[in-house]
Order: structure tokens, then sequence, then C-alpha cells
């Protein structure tokens, strides 16, 4: 009960401002402020927190940013933070390691490229589970 304390904590309360901090200086931008957005807690397992996030970037510039952070057995691709104690794992949308298209999902040219390959022009195309073929899923 006191790791899946500390890690809540860690992960949401003002450690986890900490370590988007450090994430986001590695960078090049500064924090200006953060709100954790969504909590998904697996006892015995994993911690995710999704967060938004306020950044100022080294030309000037102020973007909205999303984040994710996780405990547990952390994911190869995120950057690794540690207390000591727990280990934190930190990425910045849509490069979540554990989901490698969904940059492609989140980026125009990406997804044209893809939806014009010919096999998924071909999936279009075919039977999409309604019995009819050729209309590409729509009804």
């Amino acid at each position: 009960m006191e790791r899946v304390r500390t890690e809540l904590s860690l992960l949401t309360g003002e450690p986890a401002g900490e370590l988007l901090t450090a994430v986001v200086g590695q960078a090049g931008g500064t924090l200006l402020d953060w709100a954790a957005t969504q909590v998904d807690h697996q006892p015995r397992g994993r911690t995710t927190v999704g967060y938004t996030a306020r950044v100022r970037w080294g030309d000037g510039t102020e973007t909205g940013e999303t984040f994710g952070a996780c405990s547990g057995p952390l994911p190869e691709g995120v950057v690794r933070l540690s207390d000591g104690v727990t280990d934190i794992g930190v990425w910045r949308f849509p490069f979540d390691p554990e989901l490698p298209a969904l940059r492609t999902a989140f980026d125009p040219v990406g997804m044209r490229r893809l939806v014009e390959t010919p096999d998924c022009v071909a999936m279009a195309r075919s039977t999409c589970g309604c019995g009819r073929t050729g209309h590409g899923g729509v009804r």
C-alpha cells in the first residue's frame, strides 16, 4: 500500500512537476504550468498518468504539450528518472513507446501516405463485415 501511495504522489503531486520540469529542460524548454489529466492505476502493475502542460521553448514560443509518465515496469524509449527508490518513465505525446503507430496516426502527411498504400486501399474496397463489398465500410 505504501508503494502505491508513493507512486501516486510522485506521479500526481508536486514531484510530478519536478519530473516534467527536468524532462522539458532536457529538451530545451521551460515548464510554465501543468496538470494531471488522467490516472490509470493497475494494482501490482503499472501506474500511468497523462498531463497537459504549457512550455516555453528556447526560441520564445509557447506550446501546449501532452506528456505521459509511468511507474512499474518501464518500457524502452522513455526518459528514466528516479528518486532513488521509485523509477519513473516520461515521454511526450505522440511518442508513446508502447504505441509506435501513434506518431503516424497524428501526422497528416504520414496518415496520407498510409491510407494511400495499395494494401489500405484494397482493404477499404473489401468487405467491411456487412457482407457487401466495394463501399469501404460506408453504409
